[in-house]
């Protein structure tokens, strides 16, 4: 129901904030909502880099749903189908943003 990670990384020729080469180090959470229901997805909430320099920085949010698979003549077994569809902010969202919803 919760994740935690830390990341450091290490950028070279870069040129940013005038260094050459950058270091970021930055601490990752995801918190699990709501547990999947035969009806209902899994949803989870997401924040990256809230705890770093915020150079990568973004929150998001996402909604996991599992399909039981059928098997599909004999050389296919059945199995599981996931589908996963999210939304993001901040770094997440700032190339190929879907625009405006009408407002």
């Amino acid at each position: 129901w919760l994740s935690a990670s830390f990341r450091y990384s290490g950028i070279q020729n870069l040129n940013l904030y005038g260094y050459e080469d950058f270091y970021d180090r930055s601490f990752d959470v995801r918190l699990r909502l709501l547990k999947e229901r035969p009806r209902f997805p899994e949803i989870t909430l997401g924040l990256q880099d809230f705890a770093g320099t915020g150079v990568f920085s973004s929150e998001y949010l996402v909604a996991t749903k599992t399909f039981q698979t059928p098997a599909f003549g004999s050389l296919t077994a059945p199995g599981n189908l996931k589908l996963t569809a999210g939304l993001g902010w901040g770094r997440m969202g700032s190339s190929g943003s879907i625009g405006s919803t009408g407002t």
